[in-house]
């Protein structure tokens, strides 16, 4: 029999002090160490989730707070992707209640950096059609299929379409 070993972390959120911290002298932005203790662990699992805890707005005209929220909003620099990356996340999941922070030109862009990142995800999508597609993983020849889902987005409408 096949066995495979899953890890699964909850929230990654990155607060503002913590983007502080991770700043470089040229403007960029280094959350490897974020990280260092426990990618060994997420390496080793055969698939390791994580919760999305905030977005890649970025800082172009669509990344301002127009949106009120019933909380605290997130958003957290490029960067933090490549990093989740490189620590062994192979899929993370979108929904919940800071997906919609900033609209949907923030929950847009934030796939299109996982995507860029080659970071599988789930839980959130760019169309009705996309909403309606299953994320199903082979591992080791084991299909395991990952969904995700919120019981709400902070008082932020979700578009219907």
């Amino acid at each position: 029999m096949t066995e495979i070993q899953i890890a699964a972390v909850g929230d990654l959120m990155v607060k503002r002090y913590i983007i502080s911290e991770a700043r470089r002298s040229d403007g960029t932005h280094s959350f490897d160490a974020l990280f260092a203790k426990v990618a060994p662990y997420l390496k080793q699992a055969d698939l390791t989730i994580g919760n999305l805890e905030t977005t890649f707005a970025g800082n172009g005209p669509n990344s301002r707070r127009t949106l009120r929220s019933s909380g605290p909003i997130f958003k957290c620099p490029d960067e933090l992707a490549p990093a989740l990356k490189k620590a062994g996340f192979d899929v993370l999941v979108t929904a919940n209640n800071h997906c919609m922070d900033y609209g949907t030109p923030g929950l847009i862009r934030t796939l299109q950096v996982l995507d860029r990142n080659g970071i599988s995800h789930t839980g959130t999508s760019r169309s009705l059609e996309e909403s309606k597609q299953v994320l199903i993983k082979n591992v080791k020849g084991i299909k395991i299929g990952i969904l995700s889902y919120t019981a709400g987005t902070n008082r932020i409408p979700v578009p219907a379409n």
